[in-house]
């Protein structure tokens, strides 16, 4: 009797052993089969113009390290980084958009690859 007792709680808690085993294990695979996210930089751009409110006339184009922009509002074209931060990059553009605004000017082109934007009238 005392070896069907015994029998009995080590596979017990074998069972336990192996259910604890699996939830590990299954927790694991999931998180380490997770897929990273893609950055898509153009993609990003045209939803950060989209919340800034800032109209563009078409798709922005990447080429190399850079993507152009022309604006709705004054055709003007932007070129941004695709290795810098974008929400600084937008942020920049929207303060020199409303600086241009309250001074009257259109500019052609701003240039926002550079540590210092460069804006060509």
């Amino acid at each position: 009797m005392k070896k069907i007792i015994l029998l009995f709680i080590v596979l017990l808690f074998s069972i336990a052993g192996y259910f604890v085993w699996h939830t590990t294990v299954t927790a694991n695979t999931q998180t380490i089969l997770k897929p990273l996210p893609q950055k898509d930089p153009i993609a990003d751009l045209k939803t950060l113009l989209h919340e800034k409110k800032i109209g563009i006339q078409s798709d922005p184009v990447a080429s190399g390290s850079a993507m152009l922009v022309t604006l709705s509002s004054m055709s003007t074209e932007v070129l941004f980084s695709i290795n810098t931060d974008l929400p600084t990059e937008v942020g920049s553009l929207q303060i020199i958009l409303n600086k241009l605004t309250i001074e009257g000017k259109n500019a052609r082109t701003i240039d926002l690859r550079f540590g210092d934007p460069i804006v060509v009238y």
